[in-house]
Formats: C-alpha cells, structure tokens, sequence
C-alpha cells in the first residue's frame, strides 16, 4: 500500500469512529451508548480514540446487567493503559484526576496524574510559544 493510501485509509477509519462517537453520544440511553461504544471499540481492534468516551460512559451506566461486568478498578486500569498511550491527551489527564478523586476517593492518585497532566500541557505551552515566536520572527 503506497503512503497516500494510507493516509486516506487512515482519514476515511477517522470518519468512521467519528461517526460511530457520534452515534453513541445522540442516543438517550447511556447504557446504549455503552453497547455501541464498546462495539466499536472491537470492530477497531480497540482504537485508542475510543478509549475516553469509553471510561466516561462506563462511569455513567445505570443497568445493572452492564455495572455487573466490571468494577471501578477496572475503569481505573484502563485510564492507566490509556494514559500510557496517549500520552499527550490532556483530556484524558483530567477525567483520570476526576475519577480518582471524586469516584475512587484517592486524592494522592487524582494529584499525581493531574502534576503528571500540568508538565504535560506546560511542556506543549512552551512548544507552541516557541513555534509562534519563530513564525513571527521568519
């Protein structure tokens, strides 16, 4: 496969998840949205793109059937695995902090991942200001 091939593949898979995160985001039921998320997440080979409205939904269930299948340490799990991925996902920095201090009630946990999350963001801050300082002096 030549590299613009590729590169369309990858823009079309894009389309793809993005319509499946808006599906699930339109429908009523959060429980619903679980089930099409989570299907998605499989059909994708478990695309890490998912992965936050994934750990944000599963938060949120209501049914017992689906709250029966994993516990909070689970979800804490894969905020971990995710955030070893995505590194750079300042989002993901701040639903994990919120999950460990409001859900799992551990506040030495929320402010490691949010200290970790602020030299993240403060890294990329001063990468962007040097990029727009060399635009403006080109």
């Amino acid at each position: 496969m030549k590299i613009n091939e590729i590169i369309s593949a990858y823009i079309k898979q894009n389309k793809n998840l993005q319509a499946i995160l808006e599906a699930g985001s339109e429908t009523d039921s959060i429980d619903a949205s679980i089930q099409i998320i989570g299907q998605a997440i499989i059909d994708s080979k478990f695309n890490v793109a998912l992965a936050s409205k994934y750990l944000l939904l599963l938060q949120r269930a209501n049914e017992n059937e689906l709250i029966e299948q994993y516990e909070l340490k689970d979800i804490r799990l894969l905020f971990y695995s995710s955030l070893k991925i995505q590194k750079d996902n300042l989002d993901l920095y701040l639903e994990a902090g919120h999950f460990e201090w409001e859900v799992m009630d551990d506040k030495e946990q929320a402010l490691k991942i949010v200290k970790e999350g602020l030299k993240t963001a403060n890294k990329k801050v001063q990468e962007l200001s040097n990029l727009e300082s060399e635009i403006l002096n080109d």
